[in-house]
C-alpha cells in the first residue's frame, strides 16, 4: 500500500507543478534512489527500504511525463511491470487512482496551458 499511495501522491504533485516536471525531466536517464529512511516487512517477509522505492517512483513519474517522441518505453514497460508485481505480492492496487493519470501522447502541458 505504501508504494502505491506514494507513486499517486507523486503523480498528482508532478501533474499540478509544471515547474517540479521540467526538474523532474531535467534528470535525464539517471538512475535516481531517494535517501535511505523507514524500512518496512511485504506480505512475504521481505525487508524493503524508501531509499529504493522513492527512487523507483520518480523515476517512472519521470518516463510517464516524457513527451511520447522522447519516452522509452521499454523501460516504462518494465517499471509499470515491477510495480505490478510488487502490488500484486501485497494484495493488489486498492483503488484506481481518481482523475489522475499520465499526459496523453502529446507530454506534459507547457504552463499557463488550458
Amino acid at each position: 500500500m505504501q508504494v502505491e499511495l506514494m507513486y499517486r501522491i507523486n503523480l498528482a504533485k508532478f501533474l499540478q507543478h509544471p515547474d517540479l516536471q521540467k526538474d523532474l525531466l531535467s534528470t535525464g536517464e539517471c538512475d535516481m534512489v531517494g535517501a535511505g529512511s523507514t524500512s518496512w516487512k511485504t506480505k512475504s517477509g521481505a525487508m524493503v527500504n524508501w531509499s529504493l522505492w522513492n527512487g523507483r517512483i520518480q523515476m517512472r513519474v519521470r518516463e510517464e511525463l516524457r513527451p511520447a517522441a522522447e519516452r522509452r518505453q521499454e523501460v516504462l514497460e518494465a517499471m509499470v511491470k515491477e510495480f505490478e508485481d510488487y502490488l500484486q505480492g501485497e494484495g493488489g492496487a486498492k483503488e484506481p487512482i481518481p482523475e489522475a493519470s499520465p499526459p496523453d501522447e502529446t507530454g506534459p502541458e507547457a504552463p499557463g496551458g488550458s
